[in-house]
């Protein structure tokens, strides 16, 4: 029977005088387990580069369970290889990509630009709480102000985190030295909202993508400051790339199953037993392609 493993699951026995890992331990409780822990299971691993696998397996005999690794080598990596899609995390784009949308909410959430700038006259405060004003302290004004504030937002910005108010005062005129009666409303433009990490994310999502080896096409994302698009026909020749990109990772899966055929004697049955990957007819997919031709009444039997 084949099973697969948790990578993260997995560490290497340590390596033997031939600079092979001839044991495999199996805990789920990785980097808190060892050797010796409780749950660790010792498993005897394969050699995928020997000569003939399973006959070295059949010499091993009383032993029936065994770990056949399965990786695609990376430079540098004997035992530990690295994903093909590593370099989008070690380049911090991750990190980078999961930062703008929490920068826009913090944006939406928290606004520190005022929504709405409120120019009004000195004597205001004056006039509108009475004596209640000239008796109050500093910190007593303060109070009444912030209050008063607090209810100019709930009118002009009544939904919640949609923007502050900003108040400002001013005396009399230099000019003549009368008092100014005048008050201004105006309504700021929200720099949250002008495609601000538009950009930013679009370079974050091209280089994801880039690294999964997986065209913008295929998950239908376009756009047009990275020119991605995602017709039909540009899906359909994505796909085709994609297929055939993705062969070494599919004989990579396919390798135990293979080792089985050999070990259980398949392949003696059945000369050329081989085992693919099944993928549509990609030609059906093309309204073009899907059309079929019936031949003519008179064509020679032979091209039917």
């Amino acid at each position: 029977m084949i099973s697969p493993n948790e990578a993260m699951f997995c560490r290497w026995g340590a390596q033997n005088e031939k600079g092979l890992c001839t044991e495999l331990l199996h805990n789920a409780n990785w980097p808190n387990a060892n050797r010796s822990h409780k749950f660790t299971t010792v498993i005897p691993t394969l050699d995928p580069y020997a000569f003939d696998v399973a006959e070295a397996v059949r010499e091993q005999s009383g032993r029936f369970k065994f770990a056949f690794p399965a990786s695609y080598p990376s430079p540098g990596a004997v035992f530990y290889q690295t994903a093909f899609w590593d370099g989008i995390r070690q380049s911090k784009y991750l990190e980078f990509l999961a930062q703008i949308p929490e920068v826009k909410n913090q944006i939406m959430k928290n606004k520190i630009k005022p929504a709405v700038h409120i120019q009004m006259p000195l004597i205001h405060w004056e006039r509108y709480f009475g004596k209640g004003w000239a008796d109050a302290t500093p910190q007593e004004k303060k109070a009444l102000k912030d209050e008063y504030t607090r209810k100019l937002e709930t009118i002009l910005s009544p939904m919640d985190s949609a923007g502050g108010v900003f108040v400002t005062e001013y005396g009399s005129s230099v000019t003549d030295g009368k008092t100014a009666e005048k008050w201004e409303i105006v309504f700021l433009d929200d720099k949250t909202t002008d495609g601000s990490y538009i950009q930013d994310n679009i370079d974050g999502t091209v280089q994801l993508l880039a690294a999964l080896a997986l065209d913008a096409a295929l998950i239908g994302y376009s756009s047009k400051e990275s020119g991605t698009r995602n017709g039909g026909s540009d899906k359909i020749q994505a796909l085709q790339i994609y297929i055939e990109t993705m062969q070494p990772f599919k004989d990579v899966i396919l390798e135990p199953l293979r080792f089985k055929a050999d070990f259980d004697g398949w392949t003696k049955r059945h000369p050329g037993l081989d085992f693919i990957a099944k993928y549509p007819n990609l030609e059906r997919l093309n309204a073009k392609g899907s059309q079929i031709q019936t031949p003519k009444p008179n064509q020679d039997a032979n091209n039917k």
